[in-house]
């Protein structure tokens, strides 16, 4: 087994409403473990400070009111395995602003 660092994104174009839905990641290898230690959500604009919701299998994991600003949450401590996934859903945005999340720990596969 090895032991990797972990640093992914997803990214969404927030629609005319402002709102957007990051696609899902998440280890795709057999055997891959994410440890997850970190997560942050931001936007490349924010007029209007959209919320955020990050969610591990459609179960909700936290939220903000700083999504677009920018805001992490180190409290998540989260071991993800192989076929699930992390996505975020922002709402109340900026129009075409980029909504990132990322997502960081460490990588066991082998």
């Amino acid at each position: 087994m090895r032991t990797l660092p972990l640093t992914e994104t997803s990214k969404v174009t927030l629609n005319g409403s402002g709102n957007g839905t990051c696609p899902p990641i998440g280890p795709t290898s057999s055997g891959e473990t994410w440890n997850v230690s970190l997560i942050s959500v931001q936007c490349s604009t924010n007029a209007n400070e959209a919320i955020a919701n990050v969610y591990l299998n459609g179960l909700l994991l936290g939220n903000t009111t700083w999504g677009s600003t920018g805001d992490s949450d180190s409290s998540i401590n989260q071991t993800v395995g192989n076929g699930q996934q992390i996505t975020a859903t922002w709402t109340g945005g900026d129009v075409g602003a980029v909504a990132t999340m990322s997502v960081f720990g460490t990588r066991t596969v082998g």
